[in-house]
């Protein structure tokens, strides 16, 4: 585990559920601080591995990460038709 200010990170070198050549495609860049760059294992990936770890904080996880995943997917869509409106002139 390595902490940047307030961010804790876990670095793992295997996970359950999904295999690294699987993750590897839908990685996210993330950035940490000014100088630290770094790919992260995506929403939806993470969630395929957190239900096959089957823990119980990891099950709880699941439930606040779907979540998000709809409140996210819900405002690109709302953020889609919001752009595609034509705008009147100020």
């Amino acid at each position: 585990m390595r902490r940047f200010g307030e961010r804790r990170i876990d670095i793992l070198t295997q996970i359950e559920g999904i295999s690294f050549s699987e993750a590897w495609p839908q990685r996210i860049q993330a950035s940490f601080g000014d100088a630290v760059r770094c790919s992260v294992i995506s929403l939806a990936d993470l969630i395929v591995n957190k239900r096959a770890a089957g823990r119980p904080q990891a099950l709880a996880d699941v439930s606040v990460l779907e979540r998000n995943q709809q409140a996210g997917a819900a405002l690109d869509a709302w953020y889609t038709e919001w752009a595609d409106r034509p705008r009147r002139r100020l």
